[in-house]
């Protein structure tokens, strides 16, 4: 292989050449060439503002939205027959245990409103075993 070295062999020249003294006031040239008047200047950001700030607000409601359903108490009361039945079946509490922790104040609260007719209790004693019945209270 032959050895080459660059710097020693003719160069091919380009045929590109400059005029003497070019590059001296080449800046001063070219600002003289610049329109004088000031033009207006629009950015990307006023350009594209109404699409960033429409990306930025679906992005809020995209992580508002399930924030907001996290967030969300259930303010709903529960049904007094829901909840009697939870106790019942799912405490290990008697009723003897109420009965002792239950103050007097506690049991004025509690308002019982059983309206029962004369005539439903005759009824209920004349279908059931009155004779039966009283003997079983009476042991």
């Amino acid at each position: 292989m032959n050895n080459f070295k660059i710097h020693k062999k003719n160069k091919v020249k380009t045929g590109f050449t400059t005029p003497d003294h070019y590059f001296e006031n080449f800046s001063i040239k070219v600002m003289q060439q610049l329109p004088k008047d000031n033009s207006k200047v629009i950015t990307i950001w006023n350009k594209r503002k109404t699409w960033i700030y429409a990306a930025a607000a679906v992005i809020v409601l995209s992580f508002s939205i399930p924030a907001m359903n996290v967030l969300k108490t259930n303010t709903a009361e529960i049904d007094s027959s829901a909840e009697n039945n939870y106790i019942t079946f799912n405490t290990r509490i008697s009723q003897d245990d109420l009965i002792e922790h239950i103050t007097l104040e506690e049991l004025k609260d509690i308002k019982i409103n059983t309206k029962i007719d004369n005539e439903a209790i005759n009824d209920e004693l004349y279908d059931a075993d009155l004779e039966n019945y009283l003997i079983n209270q009476t042991l």
